[in-house]
């Protein structure tokens, strides 16, 4: 049997790259568990590797190579769990939404709603959490107005997504960082310039729509109820939003991501033990497990309980995975072949050494 290396040629390298891609595609789709379609990816990446003979020491060697390198990025998806469940419970998401829905009102409704889910993604790292929570709130607000609801819907939709994209506390934001080798910092500012103009032209088509039907008054019970909640299980103070102004600060002055979210958590703490009373052990807890109150009001409990590292870990173990998957693809060398293959066509005569990457975006 030959047991020489084989190099693989351009057929050979685009039919892989799409069988993987297929694989995952079809799995998903099928409604099988994320990670698990990524694992699928894993085993046809392997088998690519066997089929062109390539050494497996040299598979392994990489897969290290590329978990150390993802090393932080795990630390800060960590990290990011933690600090979401220390703001619940130290009153910083509570403050945020208890001052966001003082200012609700007919006219700006519309715009209000586009920019409250995305502060409340931009801050949760979550958009189905945003428009579960914050979302349904103001859509039940919408309904006793005479704000068609499904324009309140599209800007509560297109706000949690904005938030979501840009927050440094998001999973996905993260994890296309992470298998992309990119600090998590440089991705958020890349992104600034297709989804910021993209942002301004929503919230004025938002701003004018909610306008032109802005007449009339509405029901300030479900508003009223959830101010009442939040300010009866926590202390309102207008400081407890500084926690989250750090993060913007520390994604603005490009800080170490590592240390800034660690700063972030620090900070985040001292204030939920000096403004809420948590103690230490207490808030050691909601930072692992997630935050978890019972208000006794239906609208209120989806807002405030989560966070927590645990819930990260599903990501974790993906993030995982999919830079396995990664590390196996760069030891075919398709991704080589395909990006000379590029360049060549597209007129370039630089020679192309090596092509390294350790995920697909």
């Amino acid at each position: 049997m030959n047991h020489e290396r084989k190099e693989p040629t351009t057929l050979f390298a685009i039919v892989s790259f799409l069988v993987i891609i297929a694989i995952l595609i079809i799995m998903i789709n099928m409604g099988c568990n994320t990670t698990l379609s990524v694992f699928s990816g894993v085993i046809v990446s392997v088998i690519t590797t066997r089929l062109l003979n390539i050494p497996w020491n040299e598979v392994e060697r990489n897969i290290i190579k590329t978990a150390a390198e993802c090393m932080p990025t795990f630390l800060i998806v960590i990290m990011v769990g933690m600090l979401v469940g220390i703001w619940m419970a130290g009153g910083t998401v509570p403050t945020l939404m208890y001052y966001g829905m003082q200012v609700v009102s007919p006219k700006i409704l519309v715009p209000l709603a586009f920019v409250l889910c995305a502060l409340t993604s931009e801050f949760t790292g979550t958009s189905f959490g945003s428009v579960a929570t914050m979302g349904l709130a103001m859509v039940g607000i919408a309904s006793t107005t005479s704000i068609p609801v499904p324009l309140v819907v599209g800007a509560v939709v297109s706000g949690a997504w904005l938030g979501d994209k840009m927050s440094p506390l998001s999973d996905t934001t993260n994890l296309a960082s992470g298998v992309s080798k990119v600090p998590l910092y440089d991705h958020i500012h890349s992104m600034q310039y297709t989804t910021l103009p993209a942002a301004v032209v929503a919230l004025v088509l938002f701003t004018i729509a909610g306008l032109y039907y802005s007449g009339g008054s509405m029901d300030l019970a479900q508003q009223k109820l959830i101010m009442d909640t939040l300010s009866q299980h926590f202390t309102i103070n207008i400081l407890l939003i500084l926690p989250a102004i750090l993060v913007i600060l520390i994604s603005v002055f490009k800080l170490p991501s590592l240390l800034g979210m660690g700063l972030a958590v620090v900070v985040s703490a001292i204030f939920a033990m000096v403004f809420q009373g948590v103690n230490f052990v207490d808030l050691m807890n909601y930072a692992f497990n997630g935050f978890s109150i019972e208000t006794g009001v239906s609208i209120v409990d989806p807002m405030l309980n989560r966070g927590g590292v645990l819930s990260m870990s599903e990501l974790l173990v993906t993030f995982m995975v999919a830079s396995v998957m990664g590390a196996v693809i760069t030891s075919s060398g398709i991704l080589d072949v395909l990006a000379k293959d590029t360049f060549n066509k597209l007129g370039y005569k630089a020679k192309i050494n090596t092509y390294t990457t350790s995920g697909i975006n």
